[in-house]
């Protein structure tokens, strides 16, 4: 297969790109399978200005931020760190006083306005009239929907180094002064046990289920597939009602159908475009016992994770003073910010990722369908198979245009690509083992890279009798039947008490975690969010494995050590 699409230079090139970074990293966490090239060109480079922006912005010390390059519609990324001493001296103090002065004390003044903003363009694409629009009014419709996702990129990463930075840096306190790090069982008391977005979402679609249950509906669930649902409950009066108020109100009034069953791409549909992922959910949720009374599954664990929270914010506190931490002030400040991480990761997928990307589709896709009358296209998500360059050029002159070979060609190179098991989680200059690549990863200190995209890999430890090494992403042990997932379009498969095993969790794949006893990924840091969503349903979580896809598959038994990071 060739390294690339041959359309731009953020092509990854082994010759040239293993001249100054002698090892790039597989992000398992995000571009699993393979992007179209639409998406692929706004990761690599509105995703990359949102990157620098952040780490420029927040003063992050030691690196000005990563570089992201395209093979095969997977990202590679890596990073550099700065080598002047004296500008990450003067960095520090800058990002210091930015976390003291700015970050910490209006966090939620900050979130409130952030949240306004976004949610503001992303009803600008949505309430545009494209069928009136002249194509120069949806030439200029495209460019505005581009500096979207590019400002909605540079506000995500504003956050994220403000938010996993402090993280960081209260790690290296609590290594200091309390014994502890990320992977200890005593840290993912101190910041878990918090509400989401994508929780609310999640309460209100086992909201339906329980609905579906007391209108007696449930068994339509049970009998027919999820395509099949929807008609067949609009056959009785009780599952119209489901269907037309409840359904309807969960996808439109409240706005959940926003989002998508890939977290990360612009071709999958919306919710409200196809609601068959969510009649999947609710069939999996009522293969869980309890009748239409039955809480929210986390809203059981979540009173006895407060307490234990608040039980670890005192001995933490207690240890760091009694080991002689100088400035107690900064330590708990940083900890509250550290405590935010669990709400901040998964409510941000909702006003971030979750509503831009289907916004920005749904500009695509009304912009397709006026260029599929001009003969351009053959369909409106062909035009998910080309870089903006090119689509500039189409929607300004759609009669200048015939394109759909190349569509039904690039398409078809796409679905090649999905092919996952010949991609290395990394490529080095020199071979290395797994370990050998964790220097590459800390060196830059780049909070967005190690704590979230990739993680370190852990030395391998055969003595153990393990078939598998990662880090504890949430301590405890774990038996159970695999589920191995890749696609987006099989987390349906899940069946309740099963381990999943897959290259990362998205945010859009949290529904499922009321069935899962553990999960094993491939890839991701401890605030990735197969960690976060684990450690707040309480199940062991073995993150960063590498190669859990690679050697298990549905059916095998493993048994999951989390504490140990051991399969």
């Amino acid at each position: 297969m060739p390294w690339s699409w041959n359309l731009h230079v953020r092509e990854f090139c082994p010759s040239r790109d293993l001249k100054k970074y002698p090892v790039w990293f597989l992000n398992k966490s995000h571009s699993y399978p393979a992007f179209s090239p639409l998406f692929m060109w706004t990761w690599c480079f509105s995703e990359t200005h949102g990157v620098w922006y952040g780490a420029n912005e927040t003063w992050w010390p030691t690196t000005r931020g990563h570089v992201m390059l395209d093979l095969d519609g997977c990202s590679l990324e890596t990073g550099l760190r700065i080598k002047d001493e004296a500008e990450i001296e003067e960095r520090a103090k800058r990002h210091r006083k930015f976390l003291t002065e700015e970050f910490a004390p209006k966090w939620d003044e900050t979130w409130a306005n952030i949240t306004n903003e976004l949610e503001g363009y992303y009803k600008k694409l949505r309430d545009f009239d494209y069928e009136k629009a002249t194509p120069y009014e949806l030439y200029n419709q495209f460019n505005d929907a581009l500096w979207i996702v590019e400002r909605m990129w540079k506000l995500h990463f504003y956050l994220m180094y403000g938010q996993f930075g402090a993280y960081w840096e209260f790690e290296d306190l609590c290594k200091e002064y309390v014994g502890i790090n990320e992977n200890d069982p005593l840290w993912h008391k101190l910041i878990r046990g918090y509400d989401n977005y994508l929780f609310v979402m999640d309460r209100a679609m086992w909201a339906l289920r329980n609905r579906a249950l007391e209108l007696r509906v449930d068994e339509t669930f049970r009998r027919y597939p999820a395509t099949e649902v929807i008609p067949a409950l609009k056959e009785t009066a009780a599952g119209k009602e489901w269907v037309e108020n409840d359904l309807n109100d969960f996808l439109t009034v409240k706005g959940y159908g926003w989002r998508q069953p890939r977290m990360m791409e612009f071709i999958n549909p919306a919710w409200w475009e196809d609601p068959t992922p969510v009649i999947s959910h609710l069939q999996q949720y009522l293969m869980l016992p309890g009748g239409a009374d039955t809480i929210f599954p986390v809203d059981e664990i979540r009173p006895r994770l407060v307490e234990e929270r608040e039980a670890a914010e005192q001995e933490v506190l207690s240890k760091a003073k009694a080991h002689g931490c100088p400035d107690m002030d900064w330590f708990t400040a940083l900890m509250k910010l550290s405590q935010r991480t669990s709400f901040f990761s998964e409510s941000h997928d909702w006003i971030f990722e979750c509503q831009c990307f289907p916004s920005f589709r749904y500009c695509i896709m009304k912009i397709g369908e006026r260029l599929v009358k001009y003969d351009t296209i053959s369909c409106p998500d062909d035009l998910f198979f080309f870089v903006p360059d090119e689509l500039q050029l189409f929607i300004a002159l759609p009669e200048n245009y015939d394109v759909r070979d190349l569509a039904e060609e690039r398409r078809a190179m796409w679905t090649a690509r999905k092919e996952y098991l010949s991609r290395p989680p990394f490529i080095s200059r020199e071979p290395m083992k797994p370990d050998e690549t964790t220097p590459y990863i800390l060196e830059p200190k780049d909070p967005v890279v190690c704590k979230i995209s990739m993680g370190t890999f852990p030395k391998a430890r055969p003595e153990t009798g393990a078939i598998l090494f990662g880090n504890c992403g949430n301590a405890g042990v774990a038996e159970g039947t695999v589920r191995l997932l890749i696609k987006e379009g099989d987390v349906g498969s899940v069946r309740p008490g099963e381990i999943l095993v897959c290259p990362a969790t998205y945010g859009s794949w949290s529904p499922i975690y009321p069935l899962l006893k553990g999960v094993v990924t491939d890839g991701g840091g401890s605030v990735s969010h197969a960690c976060i969503v684990g450690r707040e349903y309480d199940i062991p979580v073995v993150a960063n494995t590498g190669t859990a896809t690679y050697t298990l598959k549905t059916g095998d038994k493993i048994r999951i050590k989390a504490d140990e990071g051991l399969v």
